[in-house]
């Protein structure tokens, strides 16, 4: 006679497909409710259940297996990692936020992702800041929150944490949750009025019990618990997010409690054998936490598998990375840790480390991770190995990285991804300016964790913007269907592909097209084609959008330095960077009226060439470290290359300059939103100072010089919001 029990129901391969096909069976949903997690329990209790479980098996087997390997396309364009595949709302119906009030009322956020009855996507309308007066709970399976879409200074959502809770197949983008103490009853008593929440439970986002989830550019703060709290969850991805100041000594029933991730796995190992049920925590931002940056356990008999890749982590107290118990299988590789002022000094050159306190395996597999320890401003870290990944015995040290979804082209050298996190990670449509303060605190290393929101200037306020005209709300603007051959009136035409040869819709290929108009998130021509017409500008804040421009006014604002250190001003003309042997360019624009910290939307340089030119040519423009950087002076040597830079660089391989006097796109730098940002951060910066960009590099293209042609020289262009 068969075992149904023992062929159907063992903890193993099948478990796992009982899981993951929860949202197939209501039946499972009511067991999973019950707390019944082994077939020995639910026969024991449920004998009832034997035939339908029996049945649901077979079907699974047949069924959930071909569901999900038939579900190969990625929730977006960069989407990576276990979570990559989640679907959302793909397909289904549109919701849109017009308020920013939490009654549960229609239009408001709450009410879309209560009153969903299927796949949905919900965009914004507004722009500014949603406080909770309870939990944001996410229990329905595929929603998408595009938080991309929001106009004026975008979402921020505070007081409560957002709970993604045995729901499947849930993408969140481009939001910040800040939960703050403001809801939090004080543990010592008094003067709670209405508050409802306990501080043990205030994280900035908690996912349990759910599965194929992926939270893409989110900026999470201000905790009283865990920052970001992710536990009995399967295939789950947080990618490109600011999770940065957790609060130490605030409403912690336990007292100071200053904590990153908690990450705590549900899978199985013949799972993560096949590269499935695990956690992906790639080019993110920890910030400011005592301890947990991040915590990874798995709770036996369950396993977690984990990669943590391309992260970067900066100011942690007690420690960095570790376990309290065990079974975790991880990959750890090209990770730049850097020391900030809230370090103790016992715990310098630490990366990840194995708790005392373990019931299982774990196992690491790790290479390629920096730890800048020395305690100073310079960015100048070193490989570290054994011995920054204490007490883990040879056996558990892996010669190879775990078969796990990230490809090896999507990992970068840990200097390449300490630029691409500071450049991109979090809401970094239009960064509030509690971000840009973290992002300054790493570049500067300064900044210490904080107690209150007050320590950084608590809420702030967020323009509401503008959203653009959508006649028929399918979530896509009239201009930009019409620009794309689609119909403004027609709602339908939200789920149709025809603007994607992978089978995106064409509300995904919009969505997507927010974030590769920023250069946010690549679309590559496997994932998402996007016809050749013109993309929508970024939703920006409700504040007026401004521009300067700034010429180079004097023969001693362009400059070049010879390999030798000589400074030549006055030069007919400007080679970049070539004249005899490779030399270094300084270009200084003044009277630039942008007030101190505003946002720069984006900047670039105009140049004009004056002969032509085709050779390969790579350049790498940084900027003067500098509130207001001084002229350049030909008796003082190398006056150019001995200038402080900054820490952001960028990358310019110029196309060939076809005919003098062409002033198009191959003469345009790539933005330099980022080094001017920089800059205008200074404390001392104020409106009208100026600016110096230095050019290095190789190769030869010949640009007018203020001598050569006053009408002709280098322009500056910079767009900002204050």
């Amino acid at each position: 006679m068969i075992n149904f029990h023992k062929i159907y129901c063992n903890d193993s391969d099948h478990s796992d497909s009982f899981t993951r096909g929860s949202d197939v069976l209501p039946f499972y949903r009511l067991l999973k409710s019950s707390g019944l997690r082994t077939c020995s329990q639910i026969f024991k209790n449920f004998s009832m259940f034997f035939c339908s479980m029996v049945f649901a098996c077979i079907l699974l087997g047949a069924s959930t297996t071909s569901s999900f390997a038939a579900n190969k396309l990625k929730a977006f364009a960069c989407a990576e990692g276990f979570g990559a595949s989640a679907t959302g709302g793909r397909g289904g119906d549109v919701y849109h936020v017009t308020k920013l009030s939490d009654d549960g009322s229609a239009g408001t956020l709450r009410h879309g992702l209560t009153s969903a009855r299927g796949p949905r996507t919900i965009v914004f309308d507004i722009g500014g800041n949603i406080k909770l007066k309870n939990w944001l709970k996410i229990k329905n399976d595929r929603i998408t929150i595009a938080g991309q879409t929001a106009p004026g200074g975008g979402i921020t959502v505070s007081g409560y944490p957002l709970g993604i809770t045995g729901s499947s197949n849930i993408i969140v983008r481009y939001m910040r949750f800040r939960v703050g103490p403001f809801n939090v009853i004080n543990p010592k008593g008094g003067g709670n009025g209405n508050r409802g929440l306990h501080g043990n439970g205030a994280d900035a986002i908690f996912v349990s019990g759910a599965n194929h989830v992926i939270m893409d550019h989110l900026s999470a703060s201000w905790a009283l618990d865990e920052t970001v709290d992710i536990q009995k969850s399967e295939n789950i991805t947080l990618q490109h997010s600011i999770i940065a100041d957790s609060l130490d000594d605030s409403l912690h029933p336990e007292g100071p409690h200053s904590k990153g991730i908690l990450a705590i796995g549900e899978t199985t190992k013949s799972a993560l054998a096949r590269g499935v049920g695990g956690y992906t925590f790639y080019r993110n931002l920890l910030a400011h936490h005592n301890n947990r940056s991040p915590l990874l356990d798995g709770r036996p008999p369950a396993w977690m598998g984990a990669e943590f890749i391309n992260n970067v982590i900066y100011d942690w107290g007690k420690r960095p990375g570790h376990n309290n118990v065990s079974n975790v299988q991880l990959n750890y590789i090209n990770n730049y840790i850097v020391v900030g002022p809230s370090v103790k000094v016992r715990h310098l050159d630490q990366a990840m480390r194995k708790g005392k306190r373990n019931n299982g395996a774990f196992t690491i597999f790790y290479s390629g991770n920096f730890i800048d320890s020395d305690l100073d401003s310079k960015h100048d870290g070193r490989l570290v190995g054994d011995s920054a990944f204490d007490r883990f015995k040879n056996k558990e040290r892996l010669n190879s990285r775990l078969p796990f979804p990230l490809k090896g082209d999507k990992i970068a050298s840990a200097n390449t991804a300490y630029q691409s996190v500071l450049q991109n990670a979090g809401a970094s449509l239009i960064r509030d300016s509690l971000d840009r303060r973290v992002i300054k605190e790493v570049k500067n290393r300064s900044g210490r964790i904080i107690d209150s929101p007050s320590d950084v200037g608590g809420l702030i306020s967020l323009a509401r913007g503008t959203a653009p005209i959508d006649s028929d709300r399918d979530g896509m603007p009239d201009d930009w269907e019409l620009q794309n051959g689609l119909d403004p009136d027609n709602a339908s035409d939200r789920n149709q592909t025809n603007l994607s040869s992978a089978g995106y819709t064409n509300l995904e290929v919009y969505l997507d097209s927010i974030v590769a108009s920023a250069g946010l998130c690549d679309t590559g021509p496997d994932t998402v084609v996007v016809p050749p017409t013109p993309t929508p500008t970024p939703p920006q804040s409700g504040n007026a959008i401004s521009t300067v421009q700034a010429v180079i006014s004097t023969g001693k604002d362009d400059a070049e330095e010879r390999k030798s250190g000589q400074v030549i001003v006055g030069s007919k003309d400007i080679d970049l960077v070539k004249s005899g042997s490779n030399q270094t360019i300084g270009l200084r624009f003044k009277g630039l009226n942008i007030p101190n910290a505003a946002t720069i939307i984006s900047a670039s340089i105009q140049f004009t060439s004056k002969t032509t030119r085709s050779g390969t040519t790579s350049l790498t423009i940084e900027g003067e470290k500098s509130d207001n950087a001084a002229r350049f002076n030909r008796d003082n040597r190398k006056n150019i290359s001995s200038r402080s830079r900054t820490a952001t660089a960028v990358s310019w391989s110029p196309a060939a300059w076809g005919r003098a006097g062409n002033a198009g796109s191959d003469q345009k730098t790539p933005d330099l939103s980022q080094i001017i940002q920089e800059i205008v951060d200074r404390p001392g910066w104020s409106s009208n100072n100026a600016i110096v960009l230095i050019i290095s590099g190789s190769g030869k293209r010949d640009a007018y010089s203020y001598e050569g042609k006053r009408s002709k020289a280098p322009v500056l262009q910079i767009k900002y919001q204050e």
